[in-house]
């Protein structure tokens, strides 16, 4: 692009062109897009790239030959940060071309985070597959992947808008105590369902009528415990609400503690009813319709 601005003989273009390519580099680095003295640095970078060529309108002071009359680019370094935005920036081409040595290379990863992830991996053992996710609230998105290896120590790195963050910051806090709270609650509800119902598995509540755990009040009945992440996953693609659901399951489980079995015919016909009658009297629909 460079080059086609220096040939460029339309001054009105050659103008274009420089403010276009100017818009690429910025959004390489969006946080510092609009700060002018990021875009002082991206003009005088500019400049240097034409070899000082380049005839077009710059808002600011054009940089002197003479100062940046040796500039040594370290193609190494260039090479690997362009790949690494390549792996940030899925389906994006990136070509680095060295006119020094007449060499170029082209980066593009389709697989984004998880070719990434592959990539950094290197000779290791996987034991398990990669794990990607993506998601994006109030305007701001969100992508991750990560993958458990037989390495005896972890390899994580973070990045805002494409700049790494070599201390991680307070997303890496955040995500590293919800994947904590995510595996105990995950472990425990699969750890409870196997030792009281004999089944391998996570579900969503589990009711214990007699007292099985200590602290439990004398005067209680039993105990209720929920795992909200499996009751949130239930109701995506299913016209309930979250708290019409919470409140279904509750009311299910209050039976369980009352002596009620939905293994037993009768007592699931029953128990059905009693959730529908309960449920309707404080205006949630049927769930089971």
């Amino acid at each position: 692009m460079v080059n086609q601005a220096v040939a460029c003989s339309d001054k009105n273009e050659r103008n274009k062109m420089a403010k276009a390519i100017i818009g690429v580099m910025g959004n390489l680095n969006p946080h510092l897009r609009d700060v002018p003295d990021f875009q002082h640095k991206l003009w005088d970078q500019l400049f240097i790239m034409s070899e000082f060529n380049l005839d077009v309108d710059s808002p600011f002071p054009k940089p002197s030959k003479e100062i940046f009359s040796f500039v040594n680019f370290d193609i190494d370094k260039i090479n690997k940060r362009v790949q690494e935005l390549s792996f940030l920036n899925a389906g994006v081409n990136i070509l680095v071309e060295d006119k020094k040595t007449g060499k170029s290379k082209k980066f593009s990863n389709s697989g984004g985070l998880s070719s990434y992830v592959k990539f950094l991996k290197g000779r290791k053992q996987n034991i398990s597959e990669i794990f990607h996710c993506e998601g994006e609230q109030d305007g701001l998105s969100v992508e991750i992947a990560l993958q458990w290896n037989d390495a005896y120590s972890e390899n994580v790195l973070c990045y805002t808008n494409n700049i790494p963050q070599k201390d991680g910051g307070t997303h890496l806090s955040g995500f590293r105590s919800s994947l904590t709270r995510v595996m105990k609650t995950f472990i425990r509800k699969e750890e409870l369902n196997k030792k009281f119902r004999n089944k391998d598995s996570a579900t969503n509540v589990l009711s214990f009528p007699d007292i099985v755990f200590e602290g439990i009040r004398k005067d209680c009945i039993g105990e209720i415990i929920m795992s909200m992440d499996i009751i949130k996953n239930e109701i995506i693609d299913t016209d309930k609400t979250e708290f019409n659901h919470l409140i279904h399951l509750i009311i299910h489980s209050m039976l369980h503690l009352l002596g009620y079995k939905h293994d037993i015919e009768n007592d699931a016909i029953l128990m059905e009813r009693k959730e529908i009658e309960f449920l309707s009297k404080i205006g949630i629909p049927n769930p089971y319709k």
